[in-house]
């Protein structure tokens, strides 16, 4: 089904009463996008899991190295000079702009222990890229229709097959989501009830 049909069915289903179309659709896309990219981050992540060796404990003394040759006055005054001549701005600017460099590259050196694989958090929660799904049209039903709320009904005889017979929330909230999930991901309806559930758990 191409998107203009589908959003068309969404507005038309009395269950939801969406004010606005064209709110609804950047709602999808917005959905839409935080998903593809947490699938990319979930892709990531595995590859991550699969190498035996972690190089970014290697990274933190060369980063401080060029933090410290950065702030030695010599070095400050060659370079401010350089980008001064290459018309990067005045003195005062380029000046501004180094100590940005500086103080990024120190924030970065800072979170180089928690990058590593033994300061990293635990594994991430079960299907992780759907939730972030979920969680995206959820909030915007709270906003919407939802009056701040999102009510999901998770008991076995609150879903009932819908006109393709596959099983559905009855719940409009739970429905919404579903109906989504199966235009966007429709290979992962079969994962739908239990990120609904753990997001309701968790909200």
């Amino acid at each position: 089904m191409n998107r203009q049909l589908f959003l068309d069915r969404l507005m038309k289903e009395p269950m939801f009463k969406f004010p606005d179309r064209e709110k609804l659709a950047e709602a999808v896309d917005e959905a839409e996008f935080r998903y593809d990219g947490a699938q990319s981050w979930g892709s990531l992540r595995e590859y991550d899991a699969e190498r035996s060796g972690d190089t970014i404990p290697a990274l933190a003394k060369p980063i401080g190295k060029v933090i410290r040759l950065l702030e030695e006055p010599v070095n400050l005054g060659r370079i401010t000079d350089a980008l001064v001549a290459e018309g990067a701005g005045d003195v005062g600017d380029v000046a501004y702009k180094l100590q940005e460099v500086v103080e990024r590259l120190a924030f970065i050196q800072r979170v180089l222990a928690k990058a590593t694989r033994k300061g990293r958090p635990g594994p991430p929660p079960t299907h992780p890229d759907l939730m972030v799904l979920v969680e995206s049209l959820a909030n915007f039903w709270k906003a919407s229709v939802g009056d701040g709320k999102f009510k999901y009904d998770h008991d076995d005889d609150a879903w009932a097959a819908g006109d393709d017979g596959i099983d559905e929330p009855t719940s409009p909230a739970g429905l919404f989501v579903f109906r989504v999930i199966k235009h966007l991901a429709p290979d992962r309806v079969k994962d739908a009830d239990t990120v609904l559930r753990a997001y309701k758990d968790k909200e």
